[in-house]
């Protein structure tokens, strides 16, 4: 039987031949390819339902993101120069065991300085109630000294300055409080008081310049010259006399001339901008240089560098209910930019500190306020991919969970673990004291 004969025997049997018959049929035919045209003559043969099931398309599963979380504040404004998926999670941790600052005492302000000279900053607390006490930095910890130093003295303190007055290499320090103003004198490692320098008046704030003492006090300034033998107070002589009670000085060299330059936060009054003529003596320029305070009442001054790359410093001064003063230095006068940078503030704001806690060259600001919620700033960038673009500030308080509202009256930017992050010590009138550990760091984002 040949191919067709084969066929149309199919085509014949179709009805009763089942389709396996007609594989069968083609086989036994030598059948091999079927022409185009016969296939009309073909039964129709359903295929089974496994036969037109269709090929699953075989893909990659989809990458789903999911964003690490951040026990803080994701900043997406600041991406990780590597990884453009790693956005700044800024967060600090309350540390439950103060690291070592247990301290109960009611404080009227917090010095930081290296007291042994190991690198390492040490804080020494003022207090109102009791000797003031000081923590020596460590490794984690700070460890209370101020017994063995000769530290564990006042009980009625306003302020105190550290400095080498006379240049045996170890500092000494200057104390004021209500009871007036005194001299310790680091003698081999013990502070001892010393007769060369005693004010009577109620002290305010005290700052060292060079080898000499100025003083605020209730009834003005006080500028104690140290002679090398003694002090010699003549505040009128050097340009340094303002009638009014200051409540801090900040000193910088303002105009790059290689001078140091003071400028006096008065509680009562103006402010006054010392500028320093080059001879040793003093000259008032506050309204010249438009640095003043058009509101009075302040209670902290800082100096500090608005940018990274800035030449001169700028002045950030803070007040009791009222708005706070940004003086942006130009060269040549200051002008005030809080409310372009959105740090006025109006509250009552105990103290000003500025610290690069971020680590990206400039810096961020706390704010101590009594009574009202802490504040914590940081610089917001323009759309230029830099940091060097600040636009304004944004307070980060709340999520990074800094914001307490209590009767702060201090703050210190400090290091005290040694991961090359600024964390912030934090005390309150009333006796309790906050370390805040920076726990700042990078975590992955989606777009």
């Amino acid at each position: 039987m040949d191919h067709f004969s084969a066929l149309r025997y199919v085509a014949r049997q179709k009805d009763a031949i089942p389709p396996l018959a007609v594989l069968i049929a083609l086989v036994l035919a030598g059948c091999g390819v079927i022409e185009a045209d016969k296939e009309e003559n073909l039964p129709k043969v359903e295929p089974d339902a496994k036969d037109i099931t269709p090929e699953p398309d075989i893909q990659e599963d989809a990458y789903v993101c999911e964003p690490e979380k951040c026990d803080g504040i994701i900043d997406k404004n600041r991406k990780n120069p590597t990884d453009p998926l790693q956005y700044l999670c800024i967060s600090f941790d309350q540390l439950k065991n103060k690291a070592g600052l247990n301290t109960a005492a009611e404080h009227s302000g917090i010095v930081d300085v290296d007291i042994n000279k190991d690198g390492k900053l040490d804080l020494y607390f003022l207090n109102n109630d009791s000797p003031n006490q000081l923590f020596v930095g460590g490794v984690g910890a700070f460890t209370k000294d101020s017994t063995v130093l000769g530290l564990d003295v006042g009980g009625d303190s306003r302020a105190a300055a550290f400095g080498d007055y006379d240049g045996d290499g170890d500092v000494d320090m200057l104390l004021c409080g209500d009871n007036g103003s005194a001299l310790y004198t680091n003698k081999g490692g013990v502070f001892q008081q010393d007769p060369l320098l005693k004010d009577f008046d109620p002290g305010l704030a005290a700052v060292w310049i060079g080898s000499n003492a100025l003083i605020s006090t209730e009834n003005g300034t006080r500028y104690y010259v140290y002679t090398g033998g003694s002090f010699v107070e003549d505040a009128v002589g050097y340009g340094l006399y303002d009638p009014g009670a200051g409540a801090a000085f900040a000193v910088a060299d303002y105009d790059n001339n290689g001078l140091d330059d003071i400028y006096l936060a008065n509680s009562t009054g103006k402010n006054r901008f010392f500028v320093n003529i080059g001879d040793g003596t003093f000259e008032a320029q506050e309204d010249e240089l438009n640095v003043k305070g058009e509101y009075g009442n302040s209670t902290a001054a800082a100096w500090f560098n608005l940018k990274a790359d800035d030449k001169l410093p700028s002045l950030y001064v803070a007040n009791w209910d009222a708005a706070n003063l940004l003086y942006v230095n130009d060269g040549k006068k200051f002008t005030n930019k809080a409310v372009d940078y959105d740090l006025q503030d109006p509250g009552f704001t105990t103290c000003a500190e500025w610290g690069d806690f971020l680590n990206e060259g400039n810096p961020g600001l706390f704010l101590c306020r009594a009574g009202q919620m802490n504040l914590l700033y940081v610089p917001r960038y323009g759309d230029d991919g830099t940091n060097q673009n600040i636009t304004t500030y944004d307070n980060v308080a709340y999520p990074s969970k800094m914001a307490l509202t209590d009767d702060t009256i201090s703050a210190k930017w400090v290091d005290f673990n040694g991961d090359k992050m600024l964390d912030l010590v934090v005390a309150m009138a009333n006796g309790a004291v906050q370390v805040y550990r920076n726990n700042t760091h990078w975590v992955k984002g989606c777009e």
